[in-house]
């Protein structure tokens, strides 16, 4: 293996072990912050799974206030606040700009995150920025913790 290829994975492992830690940190902050929140997940989590049995990955699908905190502690601390360059390999136009073929992208995940167009509370910490009035959870244009993934061409 190249060290070029060694020394990217090293920063994928470190990258995704230090975010997971992070959000479980900061979840563990939050629900003690929030007695409140933390009511209603416990709430929600005795009601789908019990006490019988540990929650699976099935569940996760109806736990929408549970997925919402996740969603919310991602949002709320940008764990990723810039994302990694990106190079378009076309020339394109973006809202009336013309941006040449080779052109470096950064996005400033952190200002998509606090765009109070999508979130309804951008600068308050609250689930319910991910649940719409029908109590489903939502899924918000411009919630991109980790990047904006691939740039397309034309």
């Amino acid at each position: 293996m190249g060290e070029q290829l060694i020394g990217n994975l090293i920063q994928f492992i470190i990258a995704g072990s230090d975010t997971t830690t992070n959000t479980m940190y900061f979840a563990c902050y939050m629900l003690a912050k929030h007695p409140n929140i933390q009511a209603a997940m416990q709430k929600e989590i005795d009601e789908v799974v019990g006490n019988e049995r540990f929650p699976t990955l099935e569940d996760r699908r109806v736990l929408i206030y549970t997925e919402a905190f996740f969603r919310e502690i991602d949002r709320y601390y940008a764990l990723a606040p810039i994302s990694i360059i990106r190079v378009n390999s076309d020339e394109v136009m973006v809202q009336g700009f013309k941006i040449p073929k080779g052109c470096n992208f950064i996005a400033n995940t952190n200002n998509c995150l606090r765009d109070s167009k999508y979130f309804k509370n951008p600068f308050e910490f609250d689930p319910d920025n991910f649940i719409n009035s029908n109590g489903e959870l939502i899924n918000v244009q411009s919630f991109v913790p980790f990047g904006i993934g691939k740039l397309h061409g034309k």
